[in-house]
């Protein structure tokens, strides 16, 4: 039995040639192996890395209700556990899309998620950059205090979302 997770490829692994046969053409044909590894690797990489971002999405997302969203960041008791038990869940759901439970990914995934979170570090390099924040969108007096707010929120989404996604994309390539 082939192992798909394997770099080296072997003549006689008719199973892992079928699964790259369609994404690789010029590289593998029907009884034709070019030694090209780095690229099958790109190719085995790419894909995990595309089912880590979609598991990104239905944890942070899907699965996160807006209490949760707004109450993890909260000091005390309720705010560690309501953080905790996210990012819980957002881990279980990273490791079921990409298929990794060994324990170390876990943590892996589990601890910069949790950081990111509890103290919203979303934020704090907002205000680090003298980017776009909360706080000066609320105190603005003119007239497109609303739109300023509106953009505030992408912003600040897009950024929190960039150090998951590094985090996440780290996290592959050393572990992997």
């Amino acid at each position: 039995m082939c192992d798909p997770s394997a770099i080296k490829l072997e003549p006689d692994c008719r199973e892992y040639k079928d699964i790259y046969l369609p994404i690789l053409p010029k590289y593998i044909t029907r009884g034709n192996v070019k030694e090209n590894t780095s690229f099958i690797k790109e190719v085995k990489m790419s894909e995990i890395i595309i089912l880590a971002f979609l598991g990104h999405l239905v944890g942070d997302y899907l699965l996160q209700p807006k209490s949760m969203a707004l109450r993890k960041s909260e000091n005390g008791y309720k705010g560690l556990l309501i953080c905790t038990l996210h990012v819980l869940v957002y881990t279980f759901i990273i490791t079921l899309f990409v298929q990794n439970f060994s324990l170390l990914f876990m943590i892996a995934i589990f601890l910069p998620h949790w950081l990111i979170d509890r103290y919203s570090l979303a934020s704090f390099w907002l205000k680090m950059i003298k980017g776009r924040t909360f706080e000066k969108a609320y105190e603005s007096k003119d007239k497109y205090r609303e739109f300023d707010i509106a953009f505030t929120s992408i912003v600040y989404t897009v950024t929190d979302n960039t150090f998951h996604l590094l985090f996440i994309v780290g996290v592959l390539y050393l572990h992997l």
